[in-house]
C-alpha cells in the first residue's frame, strides 16, 4: 500500500534582512491505509545555493503509523525535492505525492 503526502501547509516563511536566507516551517498531511498523520517540517534555503541548507521532519519518531515512521527519511527527501521545485511560501497546498511500496 502506498504512502501519500496529501497536501501540506506552510505556516511560517521568513527572510533575513538581506533576503539571503529563507526559513520556513509547515505541516505535511500523510496517509497510509486510510490512517492520517500530520507531521511538522522545517527548512532553510540560502540564496544562490542549489538545495536546502537544512530540511527535516519534526519528531519523525513520534509518527503513530509504523509504516510511515519507517519511511520518514524517504518522505523527507520526496517532500524536500517537491518544495524545491514548487516553492515554499506560506499557504495551503493540496498537491498529492505518492511513495510506492518497495515490495
Amino acid at each position: 500500500m502506498p504512502i501519500q503526502i496529501r497536501g501540506y501547509d506552510i505556516t511560517s516563511f521568513d527572510k533575513n534582512h538581506e533576503e539571503t536566507d529563507i526559513f520556513f516551517a509547515g505541516i505535511a498531511h500523510l496517509e497510509y491505509n486510510s490512517k492520517i498523520a500530520d507531521v511538522g517540517f522545517e527548512g532553510r534555503h540560502e540564496k544562490g545555493v542549489t538545495g536546502f541548507i537544512d530540511f527535516d521532519l519534526k519528531d519523525p519518531d513520534q509518527i503513530d503509523i509504523p509504516q510511515v515512521r519507517a519511511r520518514a527519511d524517504e518522505i523527507r527527501d520526496v517532500l524536500a525535492e517537491h518544495l524545491l521545485e514548487s516553492g515554499y511560501e506560506a499557504g495551503e497546498y493540496r498537491d498529492v505525492l505518492t511513495l510506492q511500496d518497495h515490495s
